[in-house]
């Protein structure tokens, strides 16, 4: 009961996300259901007239279920447009809500793969009722309104019609059901052989093989194994054929017998005098529509009715909010000279294994920290956490305002280059602007393109795209053109140079630190020849702050860094 009345309750808010084309949607749906059993009682009437030479009645009613009918074509034709208009309301509707829905979950809550999972399967099933979904549902009530009306004729005509029709209707899918068990536990049966035999054909007749299997001189060897594979299939299906086959045959005939014994039975009372001529016509037109109604209904309403649909968190906004609402992280005033303090910070993903654990850190503002480690010793964690992308799980972050973050996953929008720039702050739009960050982080490439800055980056439609080196120049100049409106504000370099050769690295960061000097700047860095350009250096270890301070004084006091140093130095 639980479950009709979440059905019901979903039903009403999907139909709700729209405006007034669903209820006149709705409205057709309903009438356009109800019309096929007031057409057979409307015959049922008119031939009963005929049959007592009641001419004047018979033609009334010819006339109502002509005028009727013509009212009926007008409504089918309508009835596309307005269910077209109600799939595009409600989905547009329902994506807005998707769409806040995403905006408020925090990245905490992203991490975590219940979250994750409950946001795919929403956007799943929003896709799905637009796709499909709208389209079944309303053919499944329109065809079980016309079930609904037809046996209402039919209970009036002959109270034992529909019970007989429903029992056919019940055998003939329980026959079909059971034929498709045996063709998939068949199917599963030769699953293998066929995987085989599909593996030798594919050895036979694709470029991929063709080269060794000339080589070798194996393909005699070939086609007898695929033979092998062939036959064997070939002999299970013969005798499987046959046996399906006759399952189906059996739910063809239970439904061909049931109906001829509704007619014959009727025939028997027309007969006696207790059914007339107008009966009969009812009982072998509505009788044959409602066996074909109630097969559809059987064999497709279990899988719409049945369809798991996870649209409930789009309209539990309450709840959502409670969710993802966190308190404050930082509480008390930051001093003036100083552009970030941690204190005491602890994070995990997962809640068992810490990616940082009990980090204090100060930076004073104007800074220029580079930030070392080895893999996975929680850097760019330390990076979302400076950033305001996580928050910690316990401690306290202060900041300065954050003025441009170099994310190691930068999008790559399919946008033009001047426009994947300007991303950085889209309140701002200065397409010169966008031009001098990418200046400022060489990327020469553009000239080179066929529009230059306006060239579309997005190869599917005749545009360019760019290899992972340009793609970070253009990640960088985001990030660079977002500073331009915040100055001296915290600049967060996560990796900015990965995909650059040692020499590039060097010409990027000179550019950039050039722009940023009066900036506070934090940057990740594998190379150490970045350190160059740092005042200070924290190195991450495990989670925790190993060591921190200038470059000269890590290299006389910590042997793990005046190694990576000498490492990294050959390509100073």
């Amino acid at each position: 009961m639980g479950r009709i009345v979440a059905s019901m309750k979903q039903a009403g808010n999907i139909l709700n996300a729209g405006d007034m084309s669903n209820w006149l949607a709705f409205g057709l749906i309903v009438l356009l259901g109800l019309w096929p059993g007031i057409e057979v009682w409307l015959v049922k009437q008119v031939v009963n007239f005929v049959d007592q030479n009641s001419r004047s009645d018979a033609i009334t009613y010819i006339l109502i279920m002509a005028g009727l009918g013509a009212i009926a074509i007008l409504l089918y034709g309508l009835h596309p447009y307005f269910l077209r208009k109600v799939k595009d309301r409600i989905y547009e509707r329902l994506s807005l809500r998707l769409f806040s829905l995403v905006d408020r979950t925090t990245v905490n809550d992203w991490i975590r793969a219940d979250t994750r999972n409950r946001l795919a399967n929403t956007s799943e099933s929003v896709s799905s009722l637009y796709h499909e979904g709208i389209d079944g549902y309303a053919a499944l009530l329109q065809t079980m309104l016309t079930g609904l009306a037809l046996t209402w004729v039919l209970l009036l005509t002959a109270w034992w019609a529909p019970p007989l029709i429903l029992a056919g209707a019940l055998l003939n899918v329980y026959l079909t059901r059971k034929a498709a068990a045996r063709e998939t536990a068949f199917l599963g049966g030769i699953a293998e052989q066929s995987r085989l035999e599909s593996a030798f054909m594919e050895s036979l007749t694709s470029y991929k093989h063709a080269k060794e299997v000339r080589v070798f001189g194996i393909a005699d060897w070939l086609r007898g194994k695929w033979r092998h594979e062939y036959d064997a299939i070939a002999r299970k299906t013969i005798g499987h054929t046959v046996r399906v086959s006759a399952l189906r045959l059996a739910s063809n005939l239970s439904t061909s017998i049931v109906t001829l014994i509704v007619l014959l039975a009727g025939l028997w009372r027309l007969h006696e005098g207790a059914l007339g001529a107008g009966d009969i016509a009812a009982l072998l037109v509505g009788g044959l529509y409602l066996e074909q109604l109630l097969n559809m209904v059987l064999t497709q309403g279990k899988h719409w009715l049945g369809r798991k649909m996870y649209l409930a968190p789009l309209f539990d906004d309450a709840a959502d909010r409670r969710q993802t609402e966190r308190p404050e992280a930082a509480s008390g005033a930051l001093r003036p000279d100083m552009a970030v303090r941690l204190t005491d910070v602890s994070f995990s993903y997962d809640g068992r294994k810490q990616a940082l654990s009990g980090v204090s850190l100060d930076i004073p503002k104007g800074t220029k920290l580079a930030v070392v480690g080895p893999n996975g010793s929680g850097k760019s964690t330390l990076m979302h956490i400076i950033g305001g992308i996580l928050k910690p799980d316990t401690g306290t972050v202060q900041t300065d305002e954050i003025g441009g973050f170099c994310l190691q996953d930068y999008g790559r929008y399919k946008l033009s280059v001047e426009d994947n720039v300007m991303l950085g702050d889209v309140d701002r739009p200065d397409a010169a602007l966008a031009k001098q960050q990418l200046r400022h982080v060489r990327a020469d490439f553009v000239a080179s393109l066929p529009g230059k800055e306006k060239t579309m980056l997005w190869p599917e439609i005749g545009g360019v795209d760019l290899s992972e080196g340009q793609w970070q120049r253009i990640g960088m100049a985001r990030s660079l053109y977002r500073t331009a409106y915040r100055s001296g504000s915290i600049v967060i370099l996560d990796e900015p140079t990965a995909s650059l050769d040692p020499d590039a690295e060097l010409e990027l960061l000179t550019s950039v630190m050039e722009q940023l000097r009066d900036y506070t700047v934090i940057f990740v860095i594998h190379r150490l020849v970045g350190c160059a350009f740092a005042d200070k250096v924290l190195i991450m270890e495990a989670g925790k702050v190993s060591d921190y301070g200038p470059h000269d004084h890590l290299l006389r006091t910590n042997p793990l860094y005046r190694e990576m140093w000498k490492a990294s130095s050959s390509f100073m």
